[in-house]
């Protein structure tokens, strides 16, 4: 499974999110980032030609590679006839991005993440669907519960700790529903925190994601968690945890 981190929450800045991110995976021998379309200056109608060219060879001279891309837009935009042309534009552009940072060596994967709402437009799903298959990417919903008559081209995600707070157990769901990415992150019963400091059993999901989803991409999730040095810390003990470390090995 490659485990990846999410530049997300590390630093408003995305170069130096994928500067430092790059430095902790390095050293932590998981060389692995996952881009953020949210950010600004990382937004696909803002990288021309060139600035594609400079971000991958950025990932390379850091010497990491990337799992993908998350484009979390608000659900409800995929529904609403006055925001969806937008919404499937900028998720248009994502799968393109994707597409041109694989072909320059930048992508170990072609995942974009997202969230849709449950009951999304037809035609928004139709177009999301055919972009995707034409450039060879994973389109992977993280709502839940699942959106409705989703087609089989855009695959589950499953989120630990929207799932724990569901009241769901992240292994067995992990088992039942081959996703086609996972989030890893914690819950304690009222907000997200650091892996390790909630209710989720890293054992269990991890032995259960090496069965059911070992070749998909496992995405260390730090949004919702305090912002500063903490990042560092927490994208540490979900590694540490997620490779079978105990605490002060």
């Amino acid at each position: 499974m490659p485990l990846s981190l999410s530049i997300a929450n590390i630093s408003a800045d995305p170069r130096e999110a994928i500067s430092r991110g790059a430095a902790l995976m390095n050293l932590l021998g998981e060389p692995l980032l996952h881009l953020d379309a949210m950010f600004a200056g990382l937004r696909p109608r803002e990288l021309d030609r060139s600035a594609r060219r400079d971000l991958a060879s950025m990932l390379k001279r850091l010497g990491v590679g990337a799992t993908g891309i998350d484009l979390f837009l608000p659900p409800q935009h995929l529904a609403d006839a006055a925001n969806v042309d937008r919404a499937v534009g900028a998720i248009g552009g994502a799968i393109e991005l994707l597409s041109e940072l694989c072909s320059l060596g930048a992508m170990e994967s072609k995942v974009l993440c997202l969230a849709l709402p449950q009951k999304p437009l037809a035609n928004a799903l139709q177009s999301i669907g055919s972009a995707a298959l034409e450039r060879g990417v994973t389109v992977v919903d993280f709502s839940l519960p699942p959106a409705a008559d989703v087609p089989t081209s855009i695959a589950r995600g499953v989120d630990f700790a929207q799932v724990i707070a569901s009241g769901q157990d992240p292994a067995a769901l992990v088992a039942s529903s081959a996703p086609g990415a996972i989030r890893l992150c914690d819950w304690d019963g009222s907000r997200r925190v650091a892996v390790g400091s909630g209710r989720l059993d890293v054992r269990l999901a991890a032995a259960s994601a090496s069965i059911a989803a070992a070749r998909v991409p496992v995405v260390i999730d730090l949004r919702g968690l305090d912002a500063g040095k903490g990042w560092e810390a927490a994208a540490r003990a979900a590694v540490q945890a997620w490779n079978g470390v105990k605490p002060g090995d």
